[in-house]
Parts: structure tokens; C-alpha cells; sequence
């Protein structure tokens, strides 16, 4: 038990208010999950994980192990079509990773640091003590396997 409760009744810590919508979760399987305010997840498989405020996870994506931070911001339709979306695409898998926010993970990614050494560095991630930390505004292109 840890020496201090954030649920004590003389001393309470109060959240800043953002004033998002609620979640929208569609079709998804979820264990063991924290899922922020303002969230978009359809038919995804969420395990062991943290998903930040306003964080799209699109559907057959898998996020295992990883804490995704979201977005700064709602991204409005009509974007720039070169980039992906804000979020986690289609058919994509996280596997022990920490994802920075307004990151842009095209559809079929895979992230895992399954047979890459402890630390190493790349252009748009790195890994460091076996997580793969994909960093703030990075773009991964389609079909990328980290």
C-alpha cells in the first residue's frame, strides 16, 4: 500500500478539468486497460496499457503493454492526405512501446522490440532498456515494422 492515497477523504487531489467528450469504445476487447477522456477505439484488443487523452486506435489494432499519450488536439477531417492520421491506424500492433502524443502510426505497423538490441536509435524511434519509444509528432509510414 503505498504511503499516500490520492482517495483520502481530509485531503483530496482534484484532476484539472479538460472537458473532453467521454470515450467512444466500439467493439473492442479490453484487460486490464486505463483509457483517458475523449478517446476513439473501434474493434481494437487493449491489454496491459494506458491510452492518453484523445488517442484514435482504429479497428484490428493491438496495443500490449504500452502506454500510448494521445493528442494535443482533435484533428479536424480533410487533413493533409501525405500523413497519416493522429493515432494508431488499422491492423497495427504495440508491443511494450510508449508512444509520445500527436503521434501518426499508418495502418499495418507493428512495434516491438522482439529481436533488436536494449538501446538503439532510428529516425523516427528508439529503444531504450527493451521499450521502443516512439517520440513526439514522429510519423511511421504503412507497413512498417519496428
Amino acid at each position: 500500500m503505498p504511503e499516500y492515497s490520492f482517495f483520502e477523504r481530509d485531503a483530496p487531489i482534484y484532476p484539472h478539468p479538460r472537458f473532453l467528450p467521454g470515450s467512444k469504445i466500439n467493439g473492442s476487447t479490453l484487460r486490464q486497460a486505463i483509457i483517458s477522456d475523449g478517446c476513439i477505439i473501434s474493434d481494437a484488443h487493449l491489454e496491459r496499457c494506458v491510452i492518453g487523452i484523445r488517442s484514435i486506435i482504429q479497428s484490428g489494432a493491438t496495443v500490449r503493454n504500452s502506454i500510448i499519450m494521445g493528442a494535443d488536439h482533435f484533428e479536424l477531417a480533410g487533413g493533409n492526405a501525405s500523413w497519416p492520421a493522429i493515432g494508431i491506424g488499422r491492423n497495427c500492433v504495440s508491443d511494450r512501446a510508449i508512444i509520445d502524443r500527436n503521434a501518426r502510426i499508418a495502418d499495418g505497423v507493428v512495434i516491438t522490440p522482439e529481436g533488436k538490441p536494449d538501446n538503439f536509435d532510428s529516425e523516427n524511434y528508439f529503444i531504450r532498456d527493451g521499450i521502443v519509444v516512439v517520440p513526439k509528432n514522429a510519423v511511421i509510414p504503412a507497413g512498417f515494422w519496428i
